[in-house]
């Protein structure tokens, strides 16, 4: 149940999850890595701080195409290499590795909102408004056990000033596991540009309603040589496969203690039998057949596990409910609770079985 919620997770909102209804990065750098041929003047090295970003000629001609087609775009930086963060003041405080992403706060994200827990009532345009302002994810903030106004280090002689918190799981994305497994820091994209001296490496775009996707995705495919393009659609098959490996991982743990429970089901039930064996011996006496006898044990080992099954089946959407809460805090992801039918199915033939 817990994996097929996380797979419900991750195919619905999917315009939330991609921060827009198209999301583009650049071609590969190296055409080894590259399926198709791509234009090389549309990227370029990020050096010491990203490996790929867009260069001034991409990001120059992404524009013009966008304005064809009435579409909205949004730059951002969200393939830096992690970074250390450390606040300012007495002693010699240790340093916390974390994600920096940096966006342009306007209207970022596209879908979806960033509610940020402090300060609460706040949009994120306006606590990013300032130059060198930092938003720390709640985990970040813990760690360095820093609240708003703490000034951190994080490149260059001048500091930045916490402004914002947000949840954990704001920016933590399944195809973005560095923001699930490590905390992260949200920053302001001109500051990105300013304080690292890099370009975008990823670019979202909000099409307008009436707008086909694919026909979109195929013509940015021919205009702009191996620019890579995840839609709404292309993201809900990666999502899907991704969380059908979830779903089965999942599935193999509760089959595994299904199987260490079943050994201890299967000594209990050689025991029952053994001891009844006078019971059978009677039986044989009044004339029953030894497979008459092997049905009625049948009979009473079936009920005994259509009422086991049904009793843990109960027990197993009651724990969900703990389990929901480790499983949200893996994958950075709220979860909503369903009762699937399939998961109760085969709870239901595996106990019986």
């Amino acid at each position: 149940t817990v994996g097929l919620m996380i797979g419900d997770g991750h195919t619905d909102n999917l315009q939330t999850d991609n921060r827009g209804d198209l999301g583009l990065r650049p071609p590969f750098a190296d055409p080894r890595l590259a399926a198709t041929e791509h234009d090389p003047t549309l990227v370029e090295r990020g050096g010491e701080f990203s490996e790929t970003t867009f260069s001034d000629t991409a990001l120059s001609r992404i524009p013009d195409w966008s304005e064809e087609r009435d579409c909205e775009l949004l730059l951002a930086i969200r393939k830096l290499k992690p970074a250390s963060l450390y606040p300012l003041g007495d002693g010699d405080p240790a340093p916390i590795t974390s994600v920096v992403l940096f966006v342009e706060p306007g209207d970022y994200p596209f879908y979806g909102t960033h509610e940020l827990l402090e300060p609460s009532g706040v949009d994120l345009s306006q606590v990013l408004a300032d130059p060198r302002s930092i938003i720390l994810s709640e985990r970040l903030a813990g760690a360095l056990e820093v609240g708003l106004g703490a000034e951190l280090h994080l490149q260059g002689p001048e500091p930045f000033t916490v402004t914002g918190i947000l949840g954990n799981s704001a920016e933590a994305r399944l195809r973005e596991m560095e923001a699930v497994v490590m905390p992260w820091a949200l920053l302001s994209y001109t500051d990105g540009v300013e304080v690292f001296g890099v370009r975008a490496d990823t670019v979202y775009v909000k099409t307008p309603s009436t707008a086909d996707l694919e026909t979109l995705v195929a013509e940015l495919e021919d205009r702009f040589a191996g620019l890579r393009v995840t839609s709404t659609e292309h993201l809900r098959e990666q999502n899907t496969e991704i969380t059908g490996y979830l779903t089965d991982l999942a599935t193999v743990l509760g089959l595994m203690s299904l199987l260490i429970g079943g050994i201890g089901i299967i000594n209990t039930m050689l025991v029952v039998v053994g001891r009844r064996a006078i019971e059978i011996s009677v039986l044989k006496t009044l004339g029953l057949e030894g497979r008459q006898i092997t049905l009625m044990f049948l009979i009473e080992a079936t009920l005994l596990g259509a009422l086991g099954s049904l009793l843990g089946c109960m027990l197993g959407l009651a724990m969900v409910s703990t389990l929901q809460r480790v499983a949200e805090s893996t994958v950075a992801q709220t979860l909503e609770f369903h009762v699937f039918p399939e998961a109760l199915v085969m709870g239901l033939t595996t106990g019986i079985l």
